[in-house]
């Protein structure tokens, strides 16, 4: 009974980081859902009530979301180093719950911080993915290829530290002055 408790405990907290936020904290709550999701500290059951964190996803673990997320990024060129994303198409082949959430999702639109708006989505995708992938296997069920796939990106980097780069000036003095 304690390490059920424990496990809640570390649970609360964990959803808790999950809608804080902060970026930092969203990371280290869903990290550590992964990780309690993978934890002997509680039943199968419990389990799947994590299914939560992730079913409040801007693609909600679909498909064609999914598709339209990484399409979206493309086109904002994030994606820095050649990563394998494979076109809109490949991926649903047969399996049953990919097939069910092909249908299309409207497009979300990013407006003038839309680099900002997708390094922040995609990363939360990302770790959404890693978390429904977890859970998918813990709970024996059927992951979506393009759930994989997104679960296997790289992080992007936290738009904070993308912004502080991008202010340091090429001396090392900190940040550039607005001359």
């Amino acid at each position: 009974m304690a390490a059920n408790s424990e496990w809640w405990a570390r649970t609360q907290w964990a959803l808790e980081a999950t809608v804080s936020g902060n970026e930092v904290m969203n990371g280290y709550g869903l990290k550590m859902l992964s990780a309690l999701a993978r934890s002997e500290g509680a039943e199968l059951k419990e389990k799947a009530m994590l299914d939560a964190a992730w079913q409040g996803s801007s693609t909600r673990m679909q498909d064609d979301a999914i598709d339209q997320l990484l399409e979206d990024a493309r086109e904002l060129k994030i994606f820095l180093a050649p990563q394998k994303v494979p076109p809109r198409s490949a991926g649903v082949g047969n399996n049953p719950e990919a097939a069910r959430n092909s249908a299309r999702t409207p497009r979300k639109r990013y407006g003038p911080d839309g680099r900002d708006q997708m390094l922040t989505t995609l990363r939360r995708e990302i770790l959404m993915a890693g978390l429904k992938l977890t859970l998918d296997k813990q709970l024996g069920r059927v992951t979506s290829p393009k759930v994989k796939l997104l679960s296997e990106l790289d992080l992007p980097p936290l738009v904070r530290q993308v912004r502080d780069a991008e202010d340091v000036r090429g001396d090392g003095r900190g940040p550039a002055s607005k001359e």
